[in-house]
């Protein structure tokens, strides 16, 4: 494998937004057959549809850069480049991955989940190929040498 791997995440995923709006639509009927006050069903409604907003919003994270002595680069979309650390709690799935990130420079850790509609397959299998082999479980650290 040639380092530096470039993964550039050009579009949002249409499984991710089809699967958020169809639980927070599941949720919805729910909330309106609960035998509760009318008030706090629409005050539930109400936090639901912010809720559904926050998790459709666009990801910061606009591309990924795996160099070849275990450095992990995010670009974000107001076109900074900061390093990150691979966090050892980082899953991947032949259909799903779910990147933790610490990036440098931000709060908190950062949670990015990855359908294969976000990327080119090539791109995809990239991805995962370096998570594979490069997550040292131990200490979260990267190793893609």
């Amino acid at each position: 494998m040639q380092f530096p791997v470039f993964i550039e995440l050009r579009r949002r995923s249409y499984f991710l937004i089809g699967s958020v709006c169809v639980m927070h639509c599941a949720a919805a009927v729910a909330f309106l057959f609960m035998p509760w006050p009318l008030p706090l069903r629409i005050a539930l409604l109400i936090a639901l549809a912010v809720s559904l907003l926050y998790a459709l919003r666009p990801s910061r994270i606009v591309s990924l850069r795996f160099h070849g002595n275990g450095v992990l680069e995010c670009a974000l979309s107001n076109g900074t480049r900061l390093p990150a650390s691979l966090l050892s709690d980082t899953t991947v799935f032949s259909w799903l991955v779910v990147l933790r990130l610490r990036v440098e420079g931000e709060k908190g850790k950062i949670s990015l989940p990855l359908f294969p509609d976000h990327m080119s397959r090539e791109e995809f299998r990239l991805l995962r190929l370096c998570l594979r082999w490069g997550v040292n479980s131990s200490n979260g650290s990267t190793d893609l040498q």
